[in-house]
């Protein structure tokens, strides 16, 4: 393949190799810290290589463009919800009700607040999704979760509760993301009424310690 095919190619070069791994750990990590300062909007590929300490050319090694950066950046911080949501779950099972749900935003308010890009994503125009893949484990576990403390649940009713559930939560997500950070807090307050309102008529047993 001549040099000029292989450039006009829209495939991009995979790192196979550690160093490779690490070079799209550090872009990966510098556009999650240029996002922070600058929003989506003011993200471009040149200041994330500048950030970055690399050349421009290097980013484009990898990525083709900003859109695919914040894809993989998004990717990170899918797995990283994800990863937090088993040692969570083992201590949502011991709750009542109400820690329930005020753990269950605790968690996820801490997790906005640690990566303030990720809220700059969430509130822009382009969506980025998690892999229907992770979707469906997530909404598995959460329904085993109810059916856990309320055996009655069928696995069908659980998932809708569930779906209803996870509708609350993105949606304090999004809320939280396009807001005054004045008005943060209440929203948060606000949708863990709505959740623990919703929770109390669909559970028939109280969430919590069965004796």
């Amino acid at each position: 393949m001549s040099k000029s095919s292989d450039r006009s190619s829209p495939e991009r070069r995979t790192p196979q190799r550690q160093h490779g791994e690490r070079r799209v750990i550090t872009l990966l990590d510098a556009a999650d810290a240029v996002i922070a300062q600058h929003g989506y909007g003011g993200t471009t590929m040149t200041l994330i290589a500048e950030h970055a300490g690399s050349a421009i050319g290097t980013v484009y090694q990898y990525f083709s463009d900003k859109d695919a950066v914040v894809y993989a950046l998004s990717a990170r911080y899918a797995d990283e919800m994800a990863s937090l949501w088993p040692p969570l779950a083992e201590r949502l099972r011991t709750l009542d009700l109400d820690s329930f749900v005020t753990t269950l935003m605790q968690a996820l308010v801490r997790f906005m607040t640690e990566r303030p890009a990720y809220v700059h994503l969430i509130a822009a125009p382009k969506q980025y999704k998690r892999d229907e893949g992770t979707r469906f484990r997530l909404r598995e576990s959460f329904a085993a979760l109810l059916r856990d403390r309320d055996p009655q649940l069928s696995r069908t009713e659980a998932l809708l509760v569930t779906g209803v559930a996870l509708r609350i939560i993105m949606s304090v997500v999004q809320e939280y993301a396009r807001a005054k950070r004045s008005d943060r807090d209440r929203i948060v307050e606000e949708f863990s009424f709505a959740l623990k309102a919703y929770l109390t008529q669909r559970i028939r047993r109280p969430i919590g310690p069965q004796k």
